[in-house]
């Protein structure tokens, strides 16, 4: 676990690499929807669009190409370092939260 993971992330199993589609960077903690069919494809969350499906380790940078990233596939997460998309409401909020439940992401609160 590197130094800015150990702040957040209370427990771990194991990591994971996953394809994010091409876009700005992104920050250790961002909740992340998957694109769903078999692409396997994940991106920052769009509430009422992506089921919530997992939790950026590690900052990735911007880019036109897609690029890879690292989820837990079973962790504890302090709820506090959530990165959660602009205009997110408390009730998106609850059901990503029971989402990621279902996902083996369990997040403190």
């Amino acid at each position: 676990m590197n130094p800015t993971m150990a702040a957040w992330v209370v427990g771990m199993v194991d990591i994971f690499p996953v394809t994010l589609v091409p876009g700005p960077a992104l920050t250790a903690g961002t909740v992340l929807g998957c694109l769903g069919g078999l692409s396997g494809k994940f991106r920052p969350l769009i509430p009422g669009r992506d089921v919530a499906a997992a939790v950026l380790l590690r900052d990735v940078g911007s880019s036109r190409a897609e690029r890879y990233g690292e989820i837990p596939l079973v962790a504890t997460i302090r709820g506090s370092a959530l990165l959660w998309p602009e205009g997110v409401t408390d009730e998106q909020k609850a059901k990503a939260l029971a989402e990621l439940r279902a996902s083996n992401i369990r997040v403190q609160r």
